[in-house]
């Protein structure tokens, strides 16, 4: 494959014959030796010849920098192309003020701002792509891999109170690792908090994303979602009245009951999402784990949820984003090959939609929401329309199509 780049872009342009695979997963937190052994142990060989392997690892790696230079060059000699977003540990420096534990936690870093620098500049050393990354096949549609860099703020947290402040800060390790300048920092307590961050990292994405947008094809009218729409999701609170963690609730509650919005609201349930999605995807099938709600309750913790087919004896391979095979919900309506858009895929460390977090009260943390996601992220997403988001954060594994896009976690 050759490597050039293109406005900014990396492309890399695969020769005729050759085959195009995406890999995905998140949080590897390789700062845990079983974690690395893992890592060696299971991604798959190196391909040659006739294949090019991607992978795409969205965030949460390690806060120490030689171990996040030994992942990303082991995640090297496995693939031919890497494609990498950080995360929150990734963005620690507080194991600083703890030497015996802290060898290379965050180089000469003094905030986190200056431990950002220093993992892209660390990617740029070790080859791994933190920008637009463009794969031209031969013979077919060009696949665009957009990271993008994220931030969370409390007020993408829509839900009621249900754990103090004061818990959520002391379970938190964010808010003892991380240090902002003094202008990006806010009390958890203000109805503001992270609002200044999660515009300073979406900033950081409006110059790729402008120029990106501007030279695609615009997806068809019909691809175009609605207006964002917040879930309502006051109503199984009341209807329930129960707490996170409870063990009554996990053997009562019925989950198909998740998402269901009031009666009276505009919101969307994200079973009627599925519904519409299945409607219009003769690929999908009702009996698919990943349509059904209830597959949240009984996904697998290591999110090891694999297709058949697509895993080695021992379970080894990654979920495969093949470009190859249809969109999970395809337009209605093929453009023509002279305007024909790539296949996009986007990637985010933090969650852009609440229907990717289930609801507080299901949750052993109450407070995960206040400091998992991100409007400006979605925005962003909305802007770009891509064909697939791949995220990571909450240890939650996901594969679900929400408004034509499909989200995917995968994560160790």
């Amino acid at each position: 494959a050759a490597d050039r780049q293109t406005g900014g872009a990396a492309a890399v342009s695969l020769r005729a014959g050759q085959r195009l695979r995406v890999f995905c997963i998140s949080d590897v937190h390789t700062d845990h030796a079983a974690n690395m052994n893992w890592l060696r142990d299971k991604l798959p060989e190196r391909a040659h010849g006739d294949v090019c392997d991607v992978a795409v690892c969205s965030g949460d790696v390690s806060d120490r920098l030689p171990v996040l230079s030994e992942t990303l060059r082991t995640l090297k000699e496995r693939f031919s192309e890497v494609v990498f977003t950080p995360g929150n540990h990734d963005l620690w420096v507080g194991r600083r003020a703890h030497p015996a534990a802290a060898e290379g936690a965050a180089g000469d870093a003094e905030d986190s701002l200056q431990k950002l620098r220093a993992v892209l500049s660390l990617c740029r050393e070790v080859d791994v792509h933190v920008g637009v990354l463009r794969l031209q096949p031969a013979a077919s549609r060009e696949v665009v891999i957009v990271p993008l860099f994220s931030w969370y703020h409390r007020g993408w947290d829509t839900e009621p109170d249900l754990h103090s402040d004061d818990e959520l800060r002391e379970a938190w390790s964010d808010f003892r690792m991380c240090r902002w300048p003094k202008e990006l920092a806010a009390d958890l307590r203000s109805p503001d908090a992270g609002n200044a961050l999660a515009a300073h990292f979406a900033a950081m994405n409006e110059p790729p994303l402008a120029a990106l947008c501007g030279e695609l094809p615009a997806p068809p009218p019909e691809g175009r979602p609605p207006p964002a729409v917040r879930l309502d999701k006051r109503s199984t609170y009341a209807r329930f009245g129960q707490r996170p963690s409870s063990d009554e609730l996990w053997t009562s509650l019925d989950p198909k009951a998740m998402f269901t919005p009031r009666a009276d609201s505009a919101a969307v349930s994200e079973s009627a999402v599925r519904e519409e999605a299945l409607r219009g995807d003769p690929m999908a099938s009702r009996d698919d784990p990943h349509d059904d709600p209830r597959a949240l309750l009984r996904a697998p913790r290591n999110g090891a949820d694999w297709p058949r087919g697509a895993s080695d004896s021992r379970g080894a391979v990654p979920r495969s984003l093949s470009p190859a095979l249809p969109a999970r919900t395809p337009s209605p309506t093929p453009l023509p090959a002279a305007a024909a858009r790539p296949f996009v895929i986007s990637c985010s460390h933090f969650c852009p939609r609440q229907e990717l977090l289930p609801e507080k009260r299901l949750l052993f943390m109450g407070g995960l929401h206040k400091v998992s996601g991100s409007r400006k992220l979605e925005e962003q997403i909305r802007q770009l329309m891509p064909d697939m988001h791949l995220f990571g954060h909450t240890h939650i594994p996901f594969d679900t199509t929400i408004e034509g896009v499909r989200y995917v976690q995968v994560h160790l």
